[in-house]
């Protein structure tokens, strides 16, 4: 058996090249830099999180103060509408009696004047027509009609220009001009 050959004397260990040492080197660096870097921007979202609660606490308290607020106006601008309303509903309509003349009048007979008394919904009119016969006739038409009260026709004369002028008065139920 031949014998190996055993050094024995010790010898320096190779030393790694530059270029080795250079990345090893680089690659510490960027370990490192990635550690402080992940340390650091790990502290700046929890503090802007924090800030960005902080704003939401702010925004929600502003958006409750703002909609009590409108909450507020609403409220009275609803009390005034249903204010309004009611003093509308209780005000009385003259239209609607207007409209039922006009509806009830006979072809040949027209008023020249009108009076209204709203407390007790008298109306007084004062008219003309040509002959006896339209003025029963308009007569006739107002009695049919069942919201017509204590019809009376007075004044019944010739006026200058020969036409048959009257008075009538009669009474609406209560709530007709609502």
């Amino acid at each position: 058996m031949p014998k190996e050959n055993i050094k024995l004397i010790p010898q320096e260990p190779q030393k790694p090249s530059l270029l080795i040492n250079l990345l090893f080197y680089f690659s510490v660096f960027l370990l490192l830099a990635s550690i402080i870097s992940f340390l650091f921007l790990n502290f700046k979202v929890k503090e802007l999180q924090e800030k960005a609660g902080q704003k939401a606490k702010q925004i929600e308290a502003l958006e409750t103060k703002e909609i009590s607020e409108k909450r507020d106006n609403l409220v009275k601008l609803i009390s005034s509408i249903n204010k309004f309303s009611n003093i509308l509903q209780e005000k009385n309509n003259p239209s609607k009696i207007f409209n039922f003349i006009s509806e009830n009048t006979h072809q040949n007979v027209y008023f020249k004047s009108f009076q209204w008394q709203a407390d007790n919904n008298l109306v007084h009119l004062e008219g003309a027509t040509k002959s006896l016969k339209d003025l029963a006739e308009q007569i006739l038409i107002f009695e049919s009609q069942e919201i017509v009260s204590n019809l009376q026709v007075s004044n019944i004369h010739f006026d200058k220009e020969g036409l048959l002028s009257f008075s009538l008065l009669f009474n609406l139920p209560k709530d007709f001009a609502k």
